[in-house]
């Protein structure tokens, strides 16, 4: 009976182990922490209750592993492993427990070959904790599903046309943008029961858009008590195709300025005073507020003076002394340019004087004209040749110069030559080099007088420039701001003339 005991007791003191499995039934409750596994048992051992962990796979990530004892800890129980993969870094990781679970996020991470070699793929063990953290993943990715459907469900083509609309308009697209395949199939893709529309549908979905915006537009005015001002300019599309923009700028009750586009109206190739009179006519009677004439501002052409008069045959009570303002900014921008004229043909007239009178060596008092249509000759060289522009460009790396793509002077942009003059002196380095070593910009290359005159022509237009950056305000009146920067720019022509009237030995720029 001693020995039938003694046997039954070695029994139950060895865990028991089905042939062929993979699987060890742990008969010990496992630690306190949820994130750890237990280190597989030895033989004799006592091993743990409740889980059952896959030995062999937690032995293969401790093949991959350097374990030893925590030195920062008592408990003789609390491992660490230094992984042998890591060369560069030297990974040591807590085992707490001598639980493998900090190994396996480590593999999962760093080594995703070995991790998949261990596990197949598969999920691994995973504890409490985990699994209660996989179970909120899910629970927030079916939320975010059901939203999603939600919002399918809600989707309203009206409103999706609308925003098209205004995507075309924004974008200055074609109508028939939308007519791609790849279009289509991407807006399915974000929402299968979106539908594109056509070329006609579009421009159909575009001039209701516009119609109602012009119906509002129309409501605002009525409500408006006081006077109105128009402005009315013309302008060139990429194709060369002409229109003209009317604005309406007014002041509400409560004393709020606001600036309106009435219409873009196309000029159909007719740029007279007539015909400019009736289509701005026509504007103003679809909004009824032919009635409402403070004031027109045009630019300084001639053919906006006759405008005017032909304007009286069909509002016959406006008072066309009155009511008609010419643009000061573009006045300001047709003086700048004559003045650069002056000061060329100047320029010249001494350079001729200077070489009559001295010896053919003496090339510092030659000084050649059109040192402004020399810099604009070489910005357009370089924007239409790219090889130009790749050599330019090293030797801005050479000097250690910000590369800057050259600015053209454009008569209908204000300010133009005078950004185009400041990017030359920025460039002034490389452009003398880039001349140097290609040939036929040799004669293009500014001399050392020229670069003096460019300097004092951007001290002249900056000027200009800041009087008209004043008069292009929008959210202020500018009709008084003309009276003072007309007077703060004669008194600066003023002042210059009389400094270089009083200098006694003058050079060639002065």
């Amino acid at each position: 009976m001693s020995d039938l005991r003694s046997d039954l007791s070695e029994m139950e003191s060895e865990p028991f182990q089905s042939s062929g499995s993979e699987y060890i039934v742990v008969n010990e409750k496992v630690s306190e922490s949820d994130d750890t596994e237990p280190e597989e048992e030895s033989a004799g051992s006592v091993p743990p209750k409740g889980k059952r962990v896959k030995a062999n796979k937690t032995n293969k990530i401790k093949d991959y592993f350097i374990i030893e004892q925590d030195p920062k800890s008592k408990k003789t129980t609390d491992k660490q492993g230094k992984c042998t993969l890591c060369v560069v870094k030297n990974t040591v990781l807590k085992m707490k427990n001598c639980g493998t679970s900090s190994l396996r996020r480590h593999l999962q991470a760093k080594h995703t070959r070995v991790y998949e070699n261990i596990f197949g793929g598969s999920s691994p063990p995973k504890s409490e904790a985990e699994a209660s953290a996989s179970s909120n993943r899910r629970s927030t990715i079916t939320n975010w599903l059901e939203k999603t459907t939600s919002c399918s469900e809600n989707f309203q083509q009206d409103k999706f046309q609308k925003l098209l609309v205004e995507y075309i308009a924004q974008k200055y697209l074609p109508f028939n943008f939308f007519e791609d395949a790849i279009s289509g199939k991407m807006y399915k893709f974000l929402n299968p029961k979106a539908t594109l529309p056509g070329r006609n549908q579009m421009k159909s979905l575009t001039l209701k858009t516009f119609a109602a915006a012009q119906q509002t537009i129309k409501s605002s005015l009525k409500t408006c008590n006081s006077k109105i001002s128009f402005t009315i300019d013309g302008w060139s599309s990429f194709n060369m195709k002409g229109y003209y923009g009317i604005t309406a700028h007014f002041i509400d009750k409560n004393w709020k300025l606001h600036c309106i586009l009435l219409d873009f109206v196309p000029a159909h190739g007719q740029h007279t005073s007539n015909a400019i009179a009736k289509l701005f006519f026509e504007v103003l009677q679809f909004y009824d507020v032919t009635k409402c004439i403070q004031g027109i501002t045009t630019d300084n052409t001639n053919s906006n003076f006759t405008f005017i008069r032909e304007l009286q045959t069909h509002i016959s009570e406006i008072d066309t002394k009155n009511i008609h303002f010419v643009c000061f900014a573009h006045m300001l921008n047709l003086a700048a340019r004559d003045f650069m004229k002056i000061l060329d043909s100047e320029v010249e007239e001494t350079a001729n004087i200077l070489t009559d009178i001295s010896d053919d060596d003496d090339e510092d008092c030659q000084v050649p004209p059109s040192s402004v249509r020399k810099i604009h000759s070489l910005a357009k060289k370089l924007k239409n040749s790219e090889h130009l522009r790749e050599d330019f460009e090293k030797f801005c790396t050479t000097l250690n110069l910000k590369f800057t793509m050259p600015k053209l002077d454009i008569i209908t942009r204000w300010n133009s030559t005078l950004d185009m003059l400041r990017w030359s002196l920025n460039m002034r380095n490389a452009l003398n080099i880039l001349c140097d070593n290609v040939e036929n910009l040799k004669t293009l290359k500014p001399t050392d007088t020229e670069w003096s005159l460019i300097e004092r022509i951007c001290q002249y237009l900056n000027v200009f420039k800041s009087i008209s950056i004043i008069l292009e305000g929008e959210s202020y009146a500018t009709l008084p701001m003309v009276i003072i920067g007309i007077n703060m720019l004669l008194d600066r022509l003023e002042s210059w003339a009389m400094v270089l009237d009083n200098k006694p030995d003058r050079d060639e720029i002065d």
